[in-house]
Formats: C-alpha cells, sequence, structure tokens
C-alpha cells in the first residue's frame, strides 16, 4: 500500500489520495468501507478484504501519524471565483471544517491531489460513491467545470 500512496506520503500513482496526516478515524472508516463494499476501488477492495480489523486500525495509526506532505498545486484565478460563485463554501465547511482541513471522521480536503479531487467529486456526482448522500446531493447538479472549479480551488488551499 505505500508505493501507490507514496513512500512519504505523496501518491505516486495517478486518482490516489494523500493518505499521510489524515484523520485518523477518516482512514479506518475509509478502509472498512472498502472491505464492506461500501466503497469500491478494485485494488482497495482486494487490499482491504485481507485486513483484519486490528490490521485497519494500525495502518490508519500509521499514516495519520505522518505529516502532511507539501503538497500545493495553486488555483488559477477563474477558478478560485467561480468556486466562490457556487456558494457551497459554508455547506462543506460544515462537514469539512474551515480551511477544509476535516476532523475525524471527516478527511481533509485542503491541499488534497488535484487528480484525485476531481475523480472523487465526479463519482459523487455520477452517484459512484452513494455512501455519503450528502455530498452527491451538493454536486450532482454541478457540470463538469465546476467540479473542476472545486478541486482546483481546494487543492490550491
Amino acid at each position: 500500500m505505500p508505493d501507490g500512496h507514496g513512500r512519504k506520503g505523496l501518491p505516486t500513482v495517478k486518482n490516489t489520495p494523500i493518505i499521510a496526516g489524515q484523520h485518523e478515524s477518516s482512514l479506518l472508516i475509509a478502509l472498512q468501507e472498502y472491505r464492506n463494499g461500501a466503497r469500491t476501488d478494485d485494488l482497495m477492495g482486494r487490499i482491504a478484504k485481507n485486513l483484519s480489523d486490528d490490521d485497519m486500525k494500525a495502518l490508519a495509526a500509521y499514516f495519520s501519524a505522518l505529516p502532511w506532505p507539501a503538497y500545493r498545486e495553486p488555483a488559477d484565478a477563474a477558478s478560485i471565483t467561480r468556486f466562490q460563485a457556487l456558494d457551497v463554501e459554508k455547506k462543506c465547511t460544515s462537514c469539512h471544517r474551515e480551511g477544509f482541513v476535516g476532523y475525524a471522521n471527516t478527511p481533509r480536503v485542503a491541499n488534497q491531489k488535484l487528480d484525485y479531487l476531481i475523480k472523487i467529486l465526479s463519482d459523487f456526482h455520477d452517484n459512484k460513491r452513494p455512501n455519503m448522500p450528502r455530498m452527491t446531493a451538493l454536486v450532482r447538479n454541478l457540470p463538469a467545470d465546476d467540479i473542476a472549479a472545486m478541486a482546483h480551488y481546494l487543492a490550491g488551499l
């Protein structure tokens, strides 16, 4: 698992999230959801299926103890303006907190990998992640350009 997510915390595989420094309970929930099928990914599903509860707890503790890597993909002014015009920031920060740093069960999305953010927001939009109905409801009516603007904004924080 470290190779795809990066030995130093910055993923080397496209559409793979940064998990170093992510909230422990958020990581644990993700692993449990991959194992029980509530969240799908071919690779993570195969990996999680073979993990015990203790393995999952140990992995979540390990990765959450690592520092968040220095990653930032600055957003262009048009993406920032478009995101702000969506008027969704208050809804987003009600769960992901001020600065989009998350807490406990809610993942940090600030400075997350841009390609992953586009993928995951698109998955919510297309209802490929039905385990998070609040996220699906938030983005289901957004066109692809708005989703891209949101992802650029978050990656650039």
